[in-house]
């Protein structure tokens, strides 16, 4: 846990847990940038674990989903919502190294929530649509 501010994150040695308890501990703005660097993330033995924070999957950045985006020097990849809050905070993380193979990220996310229930009455033979 880096906490708020932009920290430089290294792991201890194999199987390093990297967690997000809050949008404090990484996010960026329209001017500032708060965003955490993962230096050590190895995929297949460390966990990003972003469960506190509600995303669900990746995906768009976009409805609880993160995006994966590799700059353009394939040096650093990016996890990132586009969805900011009241303060124009929106999550952003940054991993040192080409993780565009994103199926080898471990990332713990949070349950996805029920959606809403729907339920389907049948009626008889001789109802047309």
């Amino acid at each position: 846990v880096g906490g708020e501010g932009r920290d430089l994150l290294v792991g201890g040695g194999n199987n390093d847990v990297f967690r997000f308890d809050g949008l404090s501990d990484s996010y960026r703005t329209a001017t500032e940038n708060h965003t955490d660097r993962l230096i050590d993330y190895t995929a297949g033995e460390d966990t990003i674990d972003l469960s506190a924070l509600g995303f669900t999957r990746l995906g768009d950045g976009y409805g609880g989903t993160l995006d994966v985006v590799v700059n353009e020097a394939k040096n650093l990849t990016y996890l990132k919502s586009y969805e900011a809050d009241a303060s124009g905070a929106r999550f952003e993380l940054s991993l040192v190294g080409d993780h565009s193979g994103y199926r080898d990220l471990n990332i713990v996310f949070a349950e996805p929530s029920e959606g809403e229930v729907i339920q389907l009455i049948g009626v008889a033979n001789d109802f047309w649509l």
